[in-house]
């Protein structure tokens, strides 16, 4: 973590040569005027910055060939160099980035995925081993102020935390050591997270306490939720069409719910390809053509009039199977072992999250395995929509549940309920 006078050094290796004063007094968590020249130009450089990172992965979808993915990747680093100076190693960063330069703090490993904003109220500090998952934000980006005066938020995320999906923080909020947040939490500025929890809720509150020998356990679905011989066998002939090419070992324990290696080399390719569909198929300009090709891409296991909307985040290709006469709103993120029946209907900013790694801190490290492949073990899970059921906006269901009812706006979906 670098100090304040390290990233004012970094301000002027990007340019900045006025008056530092307002910029240092922010980095210090001190009351600064936001009408500064220089924390102005600040503010517009690091939306450049972020705005651009976002374009580059749009050019990388539509790259034509190792040489330009090469040279977007390279770009993509030079921003987050420039925007988290002093960072540790950063991972599967996508598109969403919002940050202002020098006021998040990312320490030892960082994994970061999709959509993701880091915003302009607080200083953020990450330490070591932290995941974040798709649609994470931090802070609620209103810069309150008062005689043009106004101070930054601190956000502290302890070590070896695990954060699940769409979870939002408050302004001045701290998470224990070693937590598991639940998808779809409310870290409010009064919650109590202690160590080694896993937490979820509005606000969010504790949950269940990760003991030593903590292990995360498998819940395997129903028939209906199970992928027959068959088309595991038709998921893995479309994989090879689509130019996957390896070893299927660890995609097939994916897609049959056993613990697999989520950086072995194949299905990382798998990962890495979807989201690359992910990102054209957002981009704009994209023909109705173009995106029919990629929806047939992503959903080997598609029934027919799938209709689909706008800024879709699906994980993994081939693990979610959708029925006959769907309907799925924008801004909709799809992963893991997904079933989705017959004439269902999910509406805007659905969530859908089964893949998950390990609860206890200790399964979540990356060692080798016996081939020296890099080594990160996930617990597959499922999620099953029953045919038509509707799934009201902001719906978001954790893993391992049946959803047999239709849900209100907003919920939360916990457990398997009874019809």
């Amino acid at each position: 973590m670098l100090n304040t006078n390290q990233k004012i050094e970094h301000l002027r290796k990007l340019g900045f040569n006025g008056d530092f004063e307002q910029i240092e007094r922010m980095y210090n968590g001190e009351k600064f005027d936001v009408r500064d020249e220089e924390y102005r130009r600040l503010l517009q450089l690091s939306k450049e910055y972020c705005m651009r990172f976002t374009q580059l992965s749009e050019l990388i979808s539509r790259a034509k060939s190792a040489e330009e993915i090469e040279k977007y990747n390279k770009e993509k680093s030079e921003i987050l160099d420039n925007l988290f100076p002093g960072h540790g190693a950063i991972y599967g960063c996508g598109d969403g980035l919002f940050a202002i330069i020098g006021t998040v703090d990312l320490e030892g490993f960082n994994y970061i995925n999709a959509r993701v904003h880091f915003n302009a109220s607080a200083l953020t500090h990450l330490d070591e081993y932290v995941f974040v998952a798709s649609n994470v934000e931090f802070g609620d980006n209103n810069i309150c102020t008062q005689d043009g005066q106004t101070q930054l938020s601190r956000i502290n995320v302890g070590r070896d935390t695990w954060i699940g999906a769409n979870v939002n923080f408050d302004n001045y909020t701290d998470v224990g050591e070693k937590s598991v947040i639940g998808m779809g939490s409310h870290i409010t500025s009064n919650s109590q997270l202690k160590p080694s929890m896993i937490s979820f809720g509005n606000p969010c509150r504790e949950y269940k306490f990760i003991t030593e020998d903590y292990e995360t356990k498998v819940k395997k679905p129903g028939a209906e939720g199970i992928r027959s011989n068959a088309e595991v066998e038709h998921i893995l002939e479309h994989m090879k069409k689509l130019g996957v090419k390896g070893d299927f070992t660890q995609y097939i324990r994916a897609l049959t719910y056993e613990k697999y290696n989520t950086l072995e080399p194949t299905i990382s390719k798998i990962y890495e390809l979807s989201h690359k569909l992910c990102s054209e198929y957002n981009s704009q300009g994209v023909s109705i053509r173009r995106r029919k090709e990629i929806l047939d891409a992503l959903f080997p296991l598609q029934g027919s009039n799938l209709v689909m909307g706008d800024d879709i985040f699906v994980d993994c290709i081939g693990t979610v199977k959708i029925g006959n006469d769907v309907s799925v709103g924008d801004h909709t993120t799809l992963a893991g072992n997904i079933t989705i029946g017959d004439r269902a209907k999910l509406g805007r900013r659905v969530v859908l999250q089964t893949t998950g790694h390990e609860v206890n801190y200790k399964g979540r490290k990356i060692t080798a395995d016996s081939k020296g492949n890099v080594c990160e073990i996930s617990t597959p899970g499922f999620i099953i929509v029953r045919p038509e059921i509707i799934l009201a906006d902001g719906t978001k269901v954790i893993p391992d549940q049946t959803v047999k009812r239709d849900t209100k706006k907003d919920e939360i979906v916990t457990n398997s309920r009874d019809d």
